[in-house]
């Protein structure tokens, strides 16, 4: 579920529910990424994914 969050992180940021200092740019996979840098968004994130699966 890699790709479900990091595909959540991007929806967060379009979507500016959080802002973009929350987030930093990596390149993971040879694709540029957003990532979130808040440890509580991180955990919801894990949590939500985790319950898809």
């Amino acid at each position: 579920m890699l790709i479900g969050r990091k595909f959540c992180f991007s929806i967060l940021y379009n979507r500016g529910v959080y802002p973009e200092e929350s987030f930093a740019r990596v390149k993971k996979y040879g694709l540029p990424m957003l990532l979130t840098q808040d440890e509580g968004v991180k955990s919801f994130i894990s949590n939500l994914t985790s319950q898809l699966s």
